[in-house]
């Protein structure tokens, strides 16, 4: 498949999940577990490399008693698709060349292109974004599921902090941490550029960005779910408002 039909694959995806939105807004239970329900209903935690995003989100998860889906989001589309879960691990938050596609995935495990795994994936998105009560990380889901139902956040901190954190989890020098981050960094924004014609900060797009060098994972975790609070609290006043009326109410929290 050359870059041209991939994108117009890509591009037919997205119309898909725009027309899915269009046509099947999120539902509002009737009766008194409406005030339990509005939206939004999902948090979608986007990051840069080396925050503890698997903690906050886990523990975001834990207060409220929803799924987590990380890392998980591989094992469904891989499942739903029949695919070995290592060929769509080798394609997650990244970009490949199609030529180099042509030939590594047609030699490692034939019928895996990565097209084919962003639909999958961006349909398992909207099927979670529709149903609700979860979090979801990463996998461009901030950029996939409509605002009027996702907390989008974003999680930041400095870059020796982040450098830090690799080199623990990894266990590895602090250059080669910082080697390994501008790697992932820029598979991302190229993963994110080539599929959703986005740039990888986020952070214009974020109802709430939170900096983890100056705040701990269960004061992250706090805000979150304090915002989704305030946000069903005055759901009827923030239906319909803009994302930067949004970014205002929530840095009430402050």
């Amino acid at each position: 498949m050359n870059s041209f039909a991939l994108l117009g694959r890509i591009s037919e995806v997205l119309d898909h999940v725009n027309h899915f939105w269009e046509t099947h807004p999120l539902p509002a239970p009737s009766g008194a577990a409406v005030a339990d329900a509005v939206p939004p209903s999902v948090v979608a935690i986007d990051r840069e490399v080396g925050t503890p995003d698997e903690e906050i989100s886990r523990e975001v998860g834990s207060r409220l008693d929803w799924p987590v889906y990380d890392h998980e989001l591989l094992e469904i589309v891989a499942r739903r698709a029949n695919w070995p879960l290592y060929a769509i691990e080798e394609l997650d938050e990244r970009h490949v060349p199609w030529l180099q596609e042509s030939f590594e995935t047609f030699w490692a495990f034939p019928g895996v292109r990565e097209a084919e795994f962003v639909r999958q994936l961006v349909h398992t998105i909207v099927e979670l974004g529709s149903r609700g009560q979860c979090v979801i990380v990463g996998r461009a889901a901030s950029y996939i599921l409509p605002t009027e139902g996702a907390l989008r956040v974003r999680l930041v901190a400095a870059r020796q902090d982040r450098v830090a954190t690799v080199a623990r989890r990894l266990q590895v020098s602090t250059s080669e941490a910082a080697r390994r981050i501008r790697v992932l960094e820029r598979a991302r924004s190229d993963f994110l550029r080539s599929h959703f014609r986005s740039a990888a900060t986020g952070i214009g797009d974020s109802a709430l960005v939170l900096n983890t060098s100056h705040l701990s994972v269960r004061e992250c975790s706090d805000l979150i779910v304090e915002a989704l609070r305030r946000r069903r609290a005055s759901s009827d006043t923030l239906c319909g408002t803009t994302n930067a009326t949004e970014r205002s109410a929530i840095r009430l929290l402050a």
